[in-house]
């Protein structure tokens, strides 16, 4: 059952990927408005025809026409594929993680990693986070509390919001202020009172440091493999909001274990 349950899932993956790559492609190059956006039929941006259900098979329809279009054979970039098999392995990992069960959180939690995703596809394509992504997953962090309640209550996570948003101004303008440069963009600012809402204040300090620590990870090799100083940011907030969403870090406990550690072997052993 387990097996047949994983399928189902990946299957969805996949089905949502080709979701993301359709939205991420529309968000960044369409001025479309909602019902459009929900209801215009997909095409091949080489010839505009409109492509039919025998097209629209996600992962399956790409391997069926070897990468190309089924009408004027122009090839289709590897970004389709590749977004639906990322989105259907996370999907999995999602599912295994949350006790393979289907409940509020596991629906909650995939739709949150498709917003998440496409903010990840957008902003590495564009450079930019849309606005309709962050309304989105702060009304599926609202309906999370909501329906997967724990005992800190809803004001405890509006509050964080607040706290979440607060740090990311100080820091934002402390950097501007000692660099003179911008270091954290209005949609960083963004998605960091989303990402309060959503974990909570005790997770701002270990979401802050595995923000950090991601963003200049990814940053370097953004630089080494594309040449370029400006680099997209959602990567690595988006990562940390999962991470932190899943293990729930408690980094109070964490830094004294640490000190436990650090005292018994290596002061004792320095003494």
């Amino acid at each position: 059952m387990f097996i047949f349950n994983l399928s189902v899932i990946f299957i969805f993956g996949l089905c949502f990927g080709s979701f993301i790559s359709m939205a991420s492609y529309r968000f960044a190059y369409e001025n479309i408005t909602i019902k459009d956006f929900i209801l215009k039929n997909s095409f091949c941006p080489s010839c505009n025809n409109k492509l039919r259900a025998r097209h629209l098979f996600p992962l399956f329809s790409w391997l069926l026409y070897r990468g190309k279009c089924g009408f004027c054979r122009q090839k289709i970039s590897v970004r389709y594929p590749l977004i639906e098999i990322a989105t259907a392995l996370i999907f999995m990992a999602i599912f295994v993680a949350l006790g393979a069960t289907v409940d509020a959180k596991l629906i909650l939690t995939l739709l949150m990693a498709v917003t998440l995703i496409i903010m990840v596809v957008v902003d590495l394509e564009n450079y930019f986070i849309p606005d309709f992504t962050q309304i989105f997953l702060a009304i599926l962090a609202l309906t999370y509390h909501i329906l997967v309640p724990d005992d800190k209550g809803l004001v405890h996570y509006l509050l964080s919001a607040i706290g979440f948003f607060s740090f990311g101004l100080a820091v934002h303008f402390g950097f501007l202020f000692l660099t003179k440069k911008q270091g954290i963009g209005e949609d960083d600012l963004k998605f960091f009172a989303i990402a309060g809402l959503l974990l909570g204040i005790d997770q701002l300090l270990i979401f802050m440091i595995l923000n950090g620590l991601l963003g200049g990870i990814f940053g370097i090799l953004w630089m080494k493999l594309k040449n370029d100083d400006t680099f997209p940011f959602a990567p690595s907030i988006c990562s940390s909001l999962l991470v932190c969403h899943f293990f729930k870090i408690d980094y109070i406990y964490m830094m004294g274990t640490a000190l436990y550690w650090f005292e018994k072997y290596v002061l004792k052993t320095a003494y």
